[in-house]
């Protein structure tokens, strides 16, 4: 899974790593005088739900689990069913973080990231090169996605013209539902900083179906995004 490796795998660092982002998005930013959640381009949801989670695990999880007397194999399996649900929330999250206009070093150290390299600083034209997806449906509504700039490239990459993937979907109950446009009201767009990523559609809509279409991106420069790719049409196990 493409973002994993930003959340810690690791009961220790996870610890440390939740508390600490929580803390940051929390704080103020002396610059702006802004929290830096709203910085970030969150929205006061996403600062809420992360919040949550983490005073769940520090005054309920995290200390039934360091107790010898209440770590039991429940609470064990309770706490890597949490660390890997709170990886699946934070991933899309950290793309927003990541590509921020105030990302910086302290970003880097306290969410775990490598701010990539710089888009083209002034582009001219469009993005020429089509994203090309491949789409695996995974269990509970979950979808792991993998762009590539080329049919014959072996490997997912972000082609040297972009910086992200901009992807726009809707469910529908049905297979016979078609939006035709990527644009319309009806779909939801969202960026990803990695070619490969996993999509969290929701376990309460397995049965239904996903349309999504992907074209490569500019954070900075949408306007020259690239084409939309042919429609995808997915049944959500």
């Amino acid at each position: 899974m493409g973002n994993s490796s930003r959340v810690p795998e690791t009961i220790p660092e996870f610890n440390t790593y939740i508390n600490d982002t929580d803390d940051r998005l929390q704080a103020i930013n002396p610059d702006t005088t802004n929290p830096y959640w709203q910085d970030y381009g969150l929205t006061t949801q996403n600062k809420t739900d992360w919040n949550t989670k983490r005073l769940f695990w520090k005054n309920i999880l995290y200390p039934k689990y360091s107790n010898p007397l209440t770590s039991t194999s429940v609470v064990k399996e309770d706490v890597r069913d949490f660390m890997e649900s709170f990886r699946t929330f934070a991933n899309p999250l950290l793309d927003k973080i990541e590509v921020s206009s105030i990302a910086g070093n302290a970003e880097e150290a306290i969410f775990n990231f490598t701010i990539g390299r710089a888009a083209p600083t002034r582009p001219t034209e469009p993005i020429q090169d089509t994203c090309i997806a491949s789409i695996k449906g995974i269990m509970r509504g979950m979808t792991d996605i993998s762009c590539r700039a080329t049919e014959d490239s072996k490997r997912a990459s972000i082609p040297e013209s972009a910086d992200s993937v901009l992807y726009s979907f809707a469910i529908v109950n049905t297979p016979e539902e078609t939006i035709i446009n990527p644009d319309d009201s009806r779909m939801k767009k969202n960026i990803s900083t990695r070619a490969s990523f996993t999509l969290d559609l929701g376990a309460e809509n397995q049965g239904k179906w996903v349309i999504i279409y992907f074209r490569w991106n500019l954070v900075r420069y949408p306007q020259f995004a690239g084409p939309w790719s042919e429609m995808h049409k997915l049944a959500i196990g």
